[in-house]
C-alpha cells in the first residue's frame, strides 16, 4: 500500500506542545522575556499553591513540574533555533542549529529520554487543575517527540516544502518571524547566514547516507525543490536574496555600522555561502534526483508504515 503523506516541517513537530500551551495555558512554558538563555524562570506556584490551599507537598510537585518544563522548553529551542524563532521566541535568532548531525540528535533523543524519566517522578494525581494540564501537555509532547527516535528524518533535511536555506531566504525581508530592525538582529540573521554552509554540508552528507540506506525523497519531490534551491545562488552579492537586509539598510544606522554590515554581508555571502549553495544544487541534481525514488509515499521506506503512523499520532 502506498501512503501519500509528505514530511511536514520539523518544528512543527519538536514546538507543538509550545504553541498549544500558549493557547490553553501560559504557565506550561515561561514566557520568553522572562527567561535567561542560562538559567530558566520559574512560576511560583507556592503563592498560587497558598491561594488555592493545595498542600505542601503539591505545592512542591508543581515547582518541580514548573521547572522541567522550563528546561524542556530551552532544549527544544536550543535545539532547533529556528523553530523558536518562528514561535515568536527570538533570543536564537543568532543561531541555526545542527539538529540534523547525528550526534547532536543523538543527545538530544537522550535528553527528552531524561525529561520523561523525571516526569514520570512527579505524579499527576497530587497537581492541581492546571498543573495537571501543563503536565498532560508535556507527557504529550514527549511521548509524540520520542517516537521518532527510530526514524531517520535526519537523512531527509531537503523537500520541496521544507529545507532550511529557503526558510533563511523567506527571513530576508525582514517582514516575517526574524525582525531586522536594529544593528543586534542584522548581526543576528548574518551569524545564521555564516553557519547555512555547515549546515548544507551535514545535509549533503546525510543524503549520501540516506542512499546508501534507501532512504531517499521521491524523486518528483526532488525534481520539484532544485528551481528553489537554484534560485538561490546569486552570480553577485548584490543580487543575492540574502543581501536583502543591507538593500533595506534602515537610515538610522549609522554610516559606520552600514559599513560595517554591508562588507560582512557581502563577504560572507560570496565566500561562504554561495558556493554552499552550489554545492547543494550540483548534488541534488548530479548525485540525488538519479538515486530518489520512484514512489511516493511513507511505506516505500524502511519501516515506512509505522514512520507513518508515528506521524499520524503526532498530528492527533
Amino acid at each position: 500500500m502506498k501512503i501519500l503523506h509528505q514530511r511536514l516541517p520539523i518544528t512543527t513537530r519538536l514546538l507543538g506542545a509550545a504553541v498549544l500551551a500558549a493557547a490553553l495555558h501560559t504557565s506550561l512554558f515561561a514566557a520568553p522575556a522572562a527567561m535567561s538563555n542560562t538559567q530558566p524562570a520559574t512560576v511560583d506556584r507556592a503563592t498560587r499553591a497558598t491561594a488555592a490551599t493545595i498542600s505542601p507537598a503539591a505545592a512542591l510537585q508543581e515547582q518541580q513540574l514548573d521547572r522541567l518544563t522550563a528546561r524542556y522548553y530551552l532544549a527544544v529551542a536550543r535545539f532547533d533555533p529556528l523553530g523558536a524563532t518562528l514561535n515568536g521566541d527570538n533570543r536564537f535568532d543568532a543561531q541555526l542549529g545542527m539538529g540534523i548531525e547525528p550526534g547532536r540528535r543523538a543527545r538530544q533523543f537522550a535528553l527528552l529520554h531524561q525529561f520523561q524519566t523525571r516526569l514520570r517522578a512527579i505524579r499527576p494525581e497530587a497537581l492541581g487543575t492546571r498543573a495537571r494540564l501543563d503536565h498532560d501537555i508535556l507527557e504529550y509532547e514527549l511521548k509524540a517527540a520520542l517516537r521518532f527516535e527510530p526514524f531517520p528524518d535526519h537523512l531527509l533535511p531537503v523537500s520541496q516544502m521544507d529545507s532550511v536555506p529557503v526558510m533563511l531566504a523567506n527571513f530576508a525581508s525582514g517582514q516575517g518571524a526574524q525582525p531586522l530592525t536594529t544593528p543586534a538582529q542584522y548581526r543576528a540573521y548574518l551569524s545564521r547566514l555564516n553557519a547555512l554552509p555547515a549546515w548544507i554540508d551535514q545535509a549533503i552528507a546525510n543524503m549520501r547516507s540516506g542512499v546508501r540506506r534507501g532512504v531517499v525523497q521521491p524523486r518528483a519531490l526532488v525534481a520539484s525543490a532544485l528551481p528553489q534551491l537554484r534560485q538561490l545562488v546569486s552570480a553577485t552579492p548584490e543580487s543575492s536574496v540574502f543581501y536583502t537586509p543591507i538593500r533595506n539598510l534602515p537610515a538610522g544606522f549609522s554610516a559606520a555600522e552600514q559599513r560595517r554590515l554591508t562588507l560582512a554581508y557581502r563577504s560572507v555571502i560570496a565566500e561562504r555561502l554561495t558556493p554552499a549553495l552550489q554545492r547543494l544544487a550540483y548534488f541534488l541534481a548530479n548525485d540525488y534526483l538519479a538515486a530518489a525514488r520512484a514512489s511516493t509515499g511513507w511505506s516505500a521506506l524502511p519501516d515506512g508504515r509505522n514512520w507513518y503512523l508515528a506521524w499520524v499520532a503526532s498530528q492527533t
